[in-house]
């Protein structure tokens, strides 16, 4: 997860793999541990990228065109 926005929704769906910290060191580290990102920020799949790890973009905002 990105920031604080994302909380109400992940704490629904808790249990399903997601993480949030506002440390970006643990960040990284956590998706560094992943086999792959599906992610609805840009910046998480390009953390991913940097990382070696395969992203899976969703595109909810229309900011972003596949």
């Amino acid at each position: 997860m990105h920031d604080d926005n994302d909380l109400p929704l992940a704490r629904e769906i808790a249990g399903y793999g997601f993480f949030f910290s506002a440390d970006p060191e643990k960040l990284f580290e956590e998706i560094a541990a992943c086999d792959v990102i599906i992610g609805s920020r840009l910046h998480a799949c390009i953390a991913a990228l940097g990382l070696g790890i395969p992203s899976i973009p969703i595109l909810l905002d229309g900011r972003s065109h596949a």
